[in-house]
C-alpha cells in the first residue's frame, strides 16, 4: 500500500481534518487529493465515513469562523490581507463581493470550489455583518458538499486511485519531482502574465504627484471618480475633494454625463 495511504489508516481523520484546516486558514496545501484518496480508503472500509465528515466539518467551521470574526471586526483591511498577493486587491474582493450579492449566504455553497472565491467569501459574510448562526449552517453545508464530492470521487474511483498511488509509489522521488517542475512552470508563467499587466498599468497611469498639482491648479478638464468597494469606502470614507462616486456597475452610466475632451482619472484603494 502507498505511503500516503499507509499514513492516512494510521492517522485516520485528524491528517485529513488538519489539512482542511490549514487550507480554510489560508495555507496552499490543497484537501481535495487528500480527499479523494480517504474516500478510496472509506470504499475499503480502512476509514469511516461519516467520522470522516465530522471531522472535516468540524476542522472548516473552526478555521472559517475565526476568518469570519476577523473580518466582522477588521472589515475592507482583512480582506486586503488576504487579497495581498492578487495583482488588484480591490478586483479580487470585488468578485467575491459580487457572488455574495447575487447569491448571499447561499454563496457558501459552492465557493471552496473556487480558487479565490474560498479564501475572501468567509471574511466578507463577516465585513458585510450576516448573522453568524446562518452562515455556520451555510458554511457548513458547503463543507459537507466540498468533502463530499472528493470523498464521493474516491469511493466511486476506488480502483483507479490504488493504481495512481501504486504508480506514483513505483516512480519514487522521480514523480514528486516532476510534479516539482510542473508546478514551478505553472508559477513561472503567472509571474510573467502578473510583469506583463503591471508594466501596462504603469504605462497608463497617472502619477498621484501629477494628479494633485493639476487639482491644485484647478484644472476643470480633468474629471476623479472613486471607484473603490463599498466595503473599503465604509471603513476608510475619506476621498480626494470633488471626486465622483460609482460602483463598476454604474460606472458606464455616470461616464456618459462627462462631457466629451475632459480626461477622466478612476482611482481604485
Amino acid at each position: 500500500m502507498n505511503g500516503l495511504a499507509q499514513q492516512l489508516v494510521r492517522y485516520g481523520v485528524f491528517l485529513v481534518a488538519g489539512n482542511v484546516f490549514l487550507e480554510q486558514l489560508g495555507l496552499p496545501i490543497p484537501a481535495m487529493p487528500l480527499f479523494i484518496v480517504a474516500g478510496a480508503l472509506v470504499a475499503q472500509g480502512r476509514l469511516s465515513g461519516p467520522t470522516l465528515l465530522f471531522a472535516v466539518i468540524g476542522a472548516a467551521l473552526l478555521a472559517d469562523t475565526l476568518w469570519f470574526l476577523l473580518g466582522r471586526k477588521y472589515g475592507w483591511h482583512i480582506l486586503r490581507f488576504l487579497c495581498g498577493l492578487s495583482l488588484s486587491a480591490d478586483t479580487c474582493v470585488r468578485k467575491t463581493s459580487s457572488a455574495y450579492d447575487r447569491f448571499g449566504l447561499r454563496a457558501l455553497l459552492f465557493a471552496k470550489f473556487v480558487p479565490g472565491l474560498s479564501a475572501v467569501s468567509v471574511p466578507v459574510a463577516g465585513a458585510l455583518k450576516a448573522p453568524f448562526l446562518r452562515f455556520l449552517g451555510y458554511d457548513a453545508a458547503g463543507t459537507l458538499i466540498w468533502a463530499g464530492t472528493g470523498i464521493g470521487l474516491g469511493v466511486v474511483f476506488h480502483a483507479q486511485v490504488d493504481a495512481v498511488l501504486d504508480l506514483l509509489r513505483r516512480f519514487g522521488s522521480g514523480a514528486v519531482g516532476l510534479l516539482a517542475a510542473g508546478l514551478a512552470f505553472y508559477l513561472a508563467i503567472r509571474l510573467w502574465r502578473r510583469q506583463q499587466t503591471l508594466a501596462t498599468l504603469r504605462m497608463a497611469r497617472l502619477t498621484p504627484q501629477t494628479l494633485a498639482a493639476r487639482l491644485l491648479a484647478g484644472d476643470e478638464t480633468l474629471v476623479v471618480v472613486d471607484v473603490r468597494h463599498r466595503l473599503s469606502r465604509r471603513d476608510d470614507p475619506r476621498k480626494i475633494p470633488g471626486a465622483l462616486v460609482a460602483d463598476l456597475g454604474e460606472l458606464d452610466a455616470k461616464l456618459g454625463d462627462i462631457p466629451v475632451g475632459k480626461d477622466v482619472a478612476l482611482y481604485c484603494t
